[in-house]
């Protein structure tokens, strides 16, 4: 009927990482013809590649890459028919359109970070744009058609540009640039730029020669590109996935038991037990042992696959909706619905996804007044208290304000001004997207808490003191 959730902390701690390579998935990709025994050399091949490969720490800022892995800074940064002052952006202004996934939004983040090294500034006002990237998808048509009606009201726009200023250039990023290099080019001759998803580096030399009056592009593909040394620094993860906990990585088997998974107490499946390899307790392990100051978060879990004592999603209060139901639609007595509100009230949500599952709508109504008036409850607990907040930029609803979210997860508005550098400390700097801050709580309500910031600080700093803090009142 519902879907509700309680917030979980992991332990930070360091790791030797399992190697892996930045996986690139773009679809409708062309037709070839080859013989089977040319296919199992060629997977053969590229699973030896990918043995060897980057791993997830190599994505994360400052970590430390592999010699044979480090980008090679001559492939697309030195051009000696360029010099350095003709590939700077002089403060040209890039507008981004993000479309499809999150790695796209991942890799919106990478070319801005190239751009601007370059010297181009961002902005969010279409019409103040000089330049205007697309970050495409292709893994659904209409998502492509999307693209090809936005680039035409982009070109009629850059038609209407003043004479006095320098023509408009449009691009198109990712895997859409790729796949439909042809027709995006030479038939619609729509845009100026092309940029695959391992290109994003020759970035501003494309720009430059979009400049001179020509098309640019390059779509080539690359197993080396990893973008570590430029990857913008990543302060929070989410693991994702349909039952993203039933996640098993059987490569390292001899790590674990092998005996068979065992299921949380009540739940059966219909599917053949797993056995061996690590599960997703392991892989959460793992990632939060990678950077200290980096948050880990994942969704969408199944209890099924959770150890009894981590409390997780539920989708009903009543014991035999939860067993036949099956994560589908079925109907609901009166009182299977007072079991899903008692549930409610007993736990305390602070996030709820309520919707109209059934016709009954008052039951839906009730279940969201019992929700906001627990999470009201669970939310004024924290006034007074001090609070890790990860800043993710300006509050939608006023531009004096600030917005981040704390470990569980709850949004905080907080104002726009200098704070201290470190809590004892009487240098002041301001906050921007990314930074950790110690925030006051001093109000709430069902959606949100508003606070005021104190200092700014870390997550491997909070975590530390915490634990110094526990240690000196243990007994």
């Amino acid at each position: 009927m519902e879907s509700l959730r309680k917030p979980m902390f992991t332990i930070l701690q360091h790791w030797r990482p399992h190697r892996g390579v930045r996986p690139r998935y773009c679809s409708k990709l062309a037709n070839t013809s080859v013989t089977s025994k040319e296919t199992k050399t060629n997977v053969d091949a590229f699973k030896s590649q990918l043995s060897c490969g980057p791993s997830f720490q190599d994505f994360i800022k400052g970590a430390s890459v592999k010699k044979s892995f480090a980008a090679d800074e001559d492939l697309y940064d030195n051009h000696s028919y360029l010099s350095e002052d003709l590939e700077m952006g002089n403060s040209r202004k890039v507008y981004f359109e993000t479309y499809g996934c999150q790695m796209n939004v991942n890799d919106t983040e990478i070319a801005w970070s190239i751009l601007q090294r370059k010297g181009f500034l961002r902005t969010v006002e279409l019409n103040e744009a000089d330049v205007v990237l697309l970050v495409t998808c292709s893994i659904r048509e209409k998502a492509e058609q999307t693209i090809w009606n936005r680039l035409k009201q982009l070109t009629a726009m850059k038609k209407r540009r003043k004479k006095s200023l320098a023509p408009m250039k449009i691009g198109i990023l990712g895997c859409m640039a790729e796949r439909l290099k042809t027709e995006l080019l030479e038939r619609e001759k729509l845009v100026d730029v092309l940029a695959g998803p391992d290109a994003y580096r020759d970035l501003p030399r494309l720009l430059r020669v979009a400049d001179g009056g020509q098309q640019a592009s390059n779509v080539l593909l690359s197993l080396e590109e990893t973008y570590a040394d430029i990857m913008p620094g990543v302060k929070e993860v989410t693991l994702l996935g349909q039952n993203v906990n039933s996640y098993r990585d059987a490569s390292e088997d001899q790590l674990c038991s092998s005996g068979a998974t065992r299921l949380s107490e009540g739940f059966q499946t219909v599917y053949r037990k797993k056995e061996g390899g690590l599960r997703f307790s392991d892989l959460l392990d793992r990632v939060s042992r990678i950077d200290p100051d980096m948050r880990v978060r994942f969704t969408s879990p199944h209890p099924k696959d959770f150890p009894d004592e981590i409390h997780l999603p539920a989708q009903s209060g009543s014991s035999k909706v939860l067993k036949a139901m099956r994560r589908g639609v079925l109907w609901e007595t009166e009182e299977d619905h007072l079991q899903t509100l008692s549930l409610i009230r007993e736990v305390g949500y602070n996030v709820g996804f309520l919707f109209a599952y059934s016709m009954r709508k008052r039951r839906l109504q009730e279940c969201i007044t019992v929700f906001r008036e627990e999470a009201t409850r669970v939310n004024a607990a924290l006034v007074g208290s001090t609070q890790l907040i990860l800043v993710e930029g300006e509050s939608k609803r006023s531009a004096n304000d600030l917005s981040g979210r704390t470990d569980g997860n709850t949004k905080v508005i907080f104002p726009k001004e200098e704070v201290a550098v470190q809590s004892a400390e009487s240098n002041r700097a301001p906050v921007s997207a990314g930074d950790y801050v110690l925030v006051e709580i001093l109000s709430a309500n069902s959606q949100s808490l508003r606070g005021r910031a104190l200092s700014h600080s870390s997550l491997r700093d909070t975590v530390k003191n915490y634990d110094e803090h526990v240690a000196s009142n243990t007994p």
